[in-house]
């Protein structure tokens, strides 16, 4: 099964950011994996650099988190072709990239239609970040009686799968809802959607960061505030909440 990564980037300076998305291309690219990137107008140093590493750089068509993680998803599936698979996943959550062929494998071995890749431990978080993703993970397993690590972000997303992530049309405002509510609709259709455990560690310099700006503990929550209520809404209309 072919596999391609698709990621989304936008960094106005050759920041911790920008260095973590070309760090995640260079150790895709030294395993053979394709790395779509849709870029929204980020910092000339970062683009070239990017696509001189081997990137399959994108201008950003529509703005906005769905429709970009959308059009990359969908670029990346062109490559694929009706049999591979996506590997959506964020630029500083690089480390994931070695664990790609793990969860190919889980896949192939089980039939699942997604493959959510579950941190054994979320310690190398900031604090805050980790209790709200535990009790985010909590609710999505409340309302859909799947456990899965839904809050790691990263999803590899198989052939019947694929429409759910292409087709979604932002209803519950299109910020990280595009790569959540489409498990919730695969479920709901009767695709299988497992869990693969992986040694993931949170890069020390982006934990360093985060816990640092108030202002990504109040994303954190606010994240909360979005995806929590689009759960139960979503799973009420599919009938998976009585």
């Amino acid at each position: 099964m072919k596999t391609c990564i698709a990621t989304t980037t936008f960094s106005t300076a050759f920041d911790l950011r920008a260095h973590m998305a070309l760090e995640m291309v260079k150790r895709a690219v030294a395993l053979g994996i394709n790395v779509v990137v849709v870029d929204g107008g980020s910092h000339h140093e970062l683009r070239s650099s990017l696509f001189d590493h081997g990137a399959l750089l994108t201008d950003e068509k529509d703005c906005g988190m769905g429709p970009s993680r959308r059009q990359a998803i969908n670029e990346a599936w062109n490559i694929v072709g009706p049999t591979g698979s996506v590997f959506w996943m964020e630029p500083e959550k690089w480390p994931l990239v070695d664990q790609i062929f793990l969860m190919k494998t889980a896949m192939e071995k089980t039939g699942a239609d997604i493959v959510v890749p579950a941190r054994k431990s979320m310690e190398s978080y900031p604090p805050i970040q980790q209790a709200a993703e535990r009790l985010g993970n909590m609710y999505f397993a409340k309302v859909t009686g799947h456990w899965l690590d839904v809050w790691v972000g990263p999803r590899l997303i198989g052939p019947r799968a694929i429409r759910h992530f292409l087709d979604y049309n932002d209803d519950y405002g299109g910020k990280w809802d595009s790569i959540f509510i489409p498990i919730i609709r695969a479920i709901a259709a009767g695709l299988k959607v497992a869990g693969c455990d992986v040694n993931y560690v949170h890069p020390a310099e982006q934990t360093a960061a985060e816990e640092a700006d108030p202002n990504m503990d109040l994303k954190r929550l606010k994240q909360l505030d979005n995806l929590v209520p689009s759960f139960y809404m979503e799973a009420r209309k599919l009938g998976l909440l009585k």
